[in-house]
């Protein structure tokens, strides 16, 4: 597919990890005895035709994703739950 779009990156996050590797993105003044700084790999894949899942998957825990109308939803989510617009967003290598 011609228009498939797969962007890669990883920010370090303060999350809440809870039980069975479920997890949440912790605010800035929440406290919790399961607060852990972890680093999250993102991924935004998918084509303008059916959208874009912005995919988080953090160390340790179960991968979770949102799905947006377009990339830059995408972006801006990640921008905005991850403050990922200071990292460099990458295609994957050739081949895959």
């Amino acid at each position: 597919m011609a228009d498939q779009v797969s962007l890669k990156c990883s920010v370090r996050a303060r999350i809440i990890s809870e039980r069975h590797s479920a997890w949440k993105v912790a605010g800035d003044h929440e406290g919790s005895q399961y607060l852990k700084d972890v680093i999250v790999d993102l991924e935004i894949v998918g084509q303008a035709s059916t959208g874009f899942n912005l995919v988080m998957t953090p160390e340790g825990c179960f991968t979770a994703d949102n799905w947006f109308e377009t990339q830059d939803d995408a972006m801006a989510a990640a921008e905005e739950t991850f403050g990922a617009s200071q990292v460099r967003w990458i295609p994957p290598p050739a081949g895959r």
